[in-house]
């Protein structure tokens, strides 16, 4: 991922300038009344203070030529061929440069300016305060004896006791840097001796070491890095994890830069278990396109191994080399002149290892992998697609289902003020199980005519289609035809009450009437199921299109109804209402009492940081199901409660969920999250944490859980237990999981329900 650190360049290398980008790589402390005599303090945090050259500087009236030299003294002994003298209050000035000491000797034929009586320089970008000094402008070198430096821009500040500087490079000796404001050096990175090769655009530091207080915590004798965001081959900051899979984990990152738009990145993983592993990960970008491969490797899981034989639903595992497990994943996209595209093929070696490794939530439920590849062409009145899709389950999970291709077309044309369009489709289906297998064709055509018709006091949309679907069985030929007719009215009602005021009161009635005749076919497959939403649309528009293979007919008329009261001073819905009822015209096999679907929402925000809703559901398409669910959302400053409870009658789901954030003290937090499964009483995602962020240190601890084994016709489910802390220092570097990365991931409901 280009986007980590990316990589060794923007954690270790945040660099400005010649001198002072290597200072800023090589993030450390040092002491300096310099740094405090420039610190301006916040009214309210002396850590939110920022530095600021003007509390030792007079602001400059008009600004001087960049080729002008200003010189002011209080004596001037002159010399015009050997070395002039400065005494007194000096100061030089050339462009936004600003030079200050008591003393100052210049020799105007070679053009060297030097002092011993300390000096301060300033310009936009630094503050540096140097006990002796000597510049040779025509060599364009510098040397400097301890020196107090300060970057302006991005906060960092150190001292370095030598320092010589030219256009090839420069060299530190005993050179310290923090990002910590003065005073506070809560962490501070030292080296002996620090080299900047502007030509190779490189830097080498000796005998480094990292300090967090006064405890030394790193050290490494040589170390190789990048003066500006550029990337570099070399070693990331390490992370540490404990979790109840692999014990007690240290991962080594090694960042490999192979070419500016390619990369490779190596991650060696110990285990306390035993269960080591490699991890590949390979980047490649180009002006239109970027690649990525990943690859995870462990030569040997005995534990595995151990959990396959207390299994009793899987048969013994006999092969030599049954212990190592693997997973290879490739994705690509590429954008270029109106076609898009995108490939996400992926392998493993068994079905268990997403789960057990999987870095998202989304991992440990999975039973197979998709694998997807589309190139699309989108126009103005048109879209092309072809596309190709295979579901390969895990084994005794299920049917290995393919379309390979799948091409989509859809064209619309404007009429007199209507829509004229058509959608064809064109699949090769697959489908194999552990018993049969076999292989279809469809074709599909529809044509369309639309009237929409748009006022500012409401709407009306009038639609007639015609479809046409053939299906190629092995044996046989089945053909579908439909026609569905389907009209949309809506009215829009708006008034502001003079008792509310300033207030805004909004009603929209809404009716839609739909036909589709029966076009249901028993077909022995379902190549295409989209995924089951109960939403407030789903019961107005029950035509929607959720596959090609199952269009059971409909005839009803829905009814919706939604009114809201606005507060139009702060801009927020203070009560909204959604309600929506469907009602069946006609009988058929799948609804033969003609049960209505029904849906009601209410919204509300009782003040601007808290908000509430609560939803009831019960719909009717093919198997009837029900869902209710309530939320509750607040949100101040740093302190957010989200909460909410989900119950689906069909799923036989019902979960509730609670994430709070709240600052406790000066810097001190404690968050949580508790998503818990209560039909099979289990944790789907909790946490319980707390984080300490001072002026240049953030420290957080996380004991997290989640579910292992989701499918829940495994033997059991067990959950995945890990302890995981994060230590960040600010303008460094961090060690340890990425803990806010969890905290921060929103988890919405199993299902949409406005």
């Amino acid at each position: 991922m280009i986007d980590r650190l990316d990589k060794l360049g923007q954690k270790w290398a945040p660099g400005t300038a010649l001198v002072w980008c290597c200072v800023l790589s090589l993030t450390v402390g040092a002491e300096s009344d310099f740094a405090k005599s420039i610190w301006r303090t916040s009214s309210t945090n002396y850590c939110d203070g920022q530095y600021d050259v003007s509390l030792i500087l007079e602001p400059q009236t008009e600004e001087s030529p960049a080729e002008e030299v200003t010189v002011q003294a209080d004596h001037v002994e002159l010399h015009l061929k050997g070395t002039s003298r400065l005494t007194g209050d000096v100061s030089l000035r050339l462009g936004d440069l600003y030079l200050a000491t008591t003393k100052l000797e210049i020799d105007a034929i070679d053009q060297i300016f030097s002092t011993s009586d300390g000096m301060t320089i300033v310009n936009e970008n630094f503050a540096l305060h140097v006990d002796a000094t000597t510049i040779e402008a025509k060599a364009r070198s510098l040397q400097v004896r301890g020196a107090d430096f300060v970057l302006l821009q991005d906060g960092y500040r150190g001292r370095a006791e030598r320092l010589s500087a030219n256009d090839a490079g420069a060299e530190f000796e005993k050179v310290s840097i923090t990002y910590c404001p003065p005073e506070i050096n809560s962490w501070l990175l030292s080296a002996g001796r620090i080299r900047l090769d502007r030509a190779q655009n490189i830097a080498v530091a000796r005998d480094v070491q990292l300090r967090v207080g006064r405890l030394p915590t790193f050290y490494i004798p040589y170390l190789r890095f990048p003066l500006t965001g550029a990337r570099t081959t070399g070693m990331l900051p390490p992370n540490f994890e404990r979790n109840s899979l692999r014990g007690y984990e240290l991962a080594l990152p090694i960042y490999i830069n192979l070419a500016p738009n390619y990369d490779l990145t190596l991650t060696p993983r110990l285990s306390s278990q035993q269960n080591h592993s490699l991890e590949t990960e390979f980047r490649y970008l180009t002006r239109v396109s970027q690649s990525e491969f990943h690859a995870v490797f462990l030569p040997s899981d005995d534990e595995y191994l151990d959990y396959l034989a207390s299994r009793i639903d899987r048969p013994l595992v006999s092969s030599a080399n049954s212990s190592r497990r693997w997973y290879v994943g490739v994705q690509h996209n590429f954008a270029v002149d109106g076609w898009l595209g995108d490939v996400d093929y992926s392998f493993v070696s068994d079905e268990d290892f997403l789960r057990d490794f999987g870095g998202s939530i989304d991992d440990l439920g999975r039973v197979g992998l998709w694998r997807t590849a589309y190139v699309s062409k989108l126009g103005r009145d048109y879209q092309l697609m072809f596309s190709s899709e295979r579901f390969e389950p895990f084994r005794y999970w299920g049917t290995s289902v393919s379309k390979l291709p799948q091409i989509e077309y859809q064209h619309q044309f404007p009429l007199f003020g209507f829509k004229l369009g058509f959608d064809t489709h064109l699949a090769r289906l697959k489908s194999v199980d552990l018993e049969d297998e076999f292989e279809v064709e469809r074709r599909h055509g529809n044509v369309f005519l639309k009237l929409p018709l748009r006022r500012t006091w409401g709407q009306l949309s009038i639609e007639s289609s015609r479809a046409y679907t053939w299906f190629e069985l092995p044996n046989e030929r089945q053909t579908r035809h439909s026609t569905t007719l389907k009209m949309d009215s809506r009215l829009i009602f708006d008034r502001m009450p003079v008792n509310l005021a300033p207030s805004m009161q909004s009603l929209e009635p809404r009716v839609v009437y739909v036909k589709r005749d029966s076009g249901h076919r028993h077909l022995p497959f379902s190549f295409d199921v989209g995924p089951r939403s109960v939403t407030m649309d789903s019961i107005m528009n029950p035509t929607r299109l959720t596959g090609y293979d199952q269009l059971p007919p409909v005839h009803s008329i829905a009814f919706g109804l939604s009114g809201s009261l606005s507060d139009l001073n702060e801009r927020r819905k203070l009560l909204e209402l959604q309600l929506a009822v469907s009602a069946p015209l006609e009988t058929f096999d799948y609804n033969p009492h003609k049960t209505p679907s029904f849906g009601l929402a209410l919204l509300g925000s009782l003040t601007v940081d808290l908000q509430w809703s609560a939803a009831y559901f019960r719909y009717f398409d093919l198997i009837r199901e029900e869902a209710n669910e309530f939320r509750i959302r607040y949100q101040l400053n740093q302190t957010r409660i989200n909460g909410w409870l989900r119950y689906e009658q069909e799923a036989e789901t019902l979960q509730s969920y609670v994430d709070i954030a709240v600052p406790v003290a000066q810097g001190w937090n404690i968050y949580g999250r508790w998503h818990h499964d209560w039909e099979h009483d289990a944790h789907v995602d909790s946490y319980v944490g707390v984080e300490f962020s001072g002026c240049c240190m953030e420290y957080r601890l996380l004991w997290h859980r989640t579910i292992r084994y989701e499918w829940l016709q495994s033997e059991r489910i067990q959950s995945r237990t890990g302890l995981r802390f994060e230590l960040s220092m600010k303008g460094l570097t961090s060690f340890g999981d990425n803990v806010l990365s969890i905290v921060n991931r929103n988890i919405n409901s199993p299902v949409k329900v406005y």
